[in-house]
């Protein structure tokens, strides 16, 4: 009878904890609140390095993203020699280096969707 009872007793604690777990994770939520959707932009691409008259994609080189108020984002390209960032609407300024190779600096606008800029490698 008393095992019967503990049990009884353990199950409405677990019962409690679990109502005001759910009520405390609802109140944390602003249900009224608008829905305001951020708007981004993608830029992505690829670095290359020109040799012989071929086009190789570099993996691990660095790729320079200057906003316009003149903040820096560096990133480092994957194995296959890709980046991608997401960023907000704007005016930016990028490039890429490696070791002793960079490329020219492109300018380009972000707005929503999906911008590709690729950057080719030159030796100064």
């Amino acid at each position: 009878m008393r095992k019967v009872i503990a049990l009884k007793l353990v199950s409405s604690i677990l019962l409690l904890t679990l109502v005001f777990s759910a009520f405390s994770v609802i109140s944390q939520c602003n249900v009224n609140a608008a829905y305001t959707p951020r708007r981004v932009g993608y830029v992505y691409g690829y670095v290359y390095l020109e040799l012989y008259d071929e086009f190789w994609t570099i993996p691990w080189a660095t790729v320079h993203i200057i906003n316009q108020d003149g903040d820096e984002i560096t990133m480092s390209t994957s194995w296959k020699g890709t980046y991608q960032k997401a960023l907000p609407p704007g005016d930016y300024k990028a490039y890429a280096t490696l070791a002793w190779y960079s490329s020219e600096e492109k300018e380009f606008i972000i707005e929503r969707g999906n911008t590709q800029i690729n950057f080719i490698l030159e030796y100064p």
